[in-house]
């Protein structure tokens, strides 16, 4: 084994080293540079011993595959014996427990009726949701009515002491007017004083 592997090494060391050489030598040829049709014709030397040492590579042993193939095949009727031996027991526990054909036809009825539950409890679920929408819109609007009631509050108290400085500006309107009557009274005897003195002066 250890014998193959270092001859499938050396070979492929071979195939390499020959291959770089003819690589090489092509190269020189194509650029036109110095002894490059020398180095092309020792790479083709080259090439040609490879080929030559190539025709004595061993060739190896091929896989029997069919050996593969009898144990895939006997490890598959195991296979097939064992699930057949595990479904008789799994049958054989089943009689046991008494679980027939009736059972399992209950037990689907029951877990239909459970499906009917569950949706009916869906609806309940959605009404509650619904119920709880609505609480939360209603407190909303109690929110916004107090506000307003704020609102309308705060304006009273506006109007109201409008009305009260409006009733503050009468009172000294009349005030006014009696304070102006009686300067129009002063003014009227002063001026009957006047009158008077100018009369007494004229004589």
């Amino acid at each position: 084994m250890a014998t193959s592997k270092s001859r499938k090494k050396f070979f492929q060391m071979v195939y390499g080293i020959g291959a770089s050489i003819v690589i090489i030598g092509a190269l020189f040829k194509i650029a036109h540079w110095p002894n490059g049709t020398t180095i092309l014709a020792v790479g083709m030397i080259v090439e040609a011993i490879v080929f030559f040492i190539s025709a004595f590579e061993p060739i190896e042993d091929e896989f029997d595959w069919s050996l593969l193939y009898d144990e895939i095949k006997k490890n598959s009727l195991s296979s097939n014996n064992f699930e057949a031996k595990l479904s008789e027991k799994l049958d054989k526990m089943l009689q046991e427990a008494k679980v027939d054909s009736d059972l399992m036809s209950r037990l689907g009825q029951s877990l239909n009726k459970f499906a009917e539950a569950a949706k009916g409890l869906d609806v309940v679920v959605d009404a509650a949701g619904s119920t709880q929408k609505f609480n939360e819109e209603m407190l909303e609007a109690s929110a916004h009515l107090e506000g307003l009631n704020q609102i309308f509050k705060n304006q009273l108290e506006v109007v109201d002491r409008n009305v009260k400085a409006n009733e503050e500006v009468a009172l000294n309107s009349e005030e006014l007017k009696e304070k102006m009557a009686q300067l129009n009274q002063y003014m009227a005897k002063l001026n009957e004083v006047y009158q008077g003195m100018l009369s007494a002066m004229g004589k």
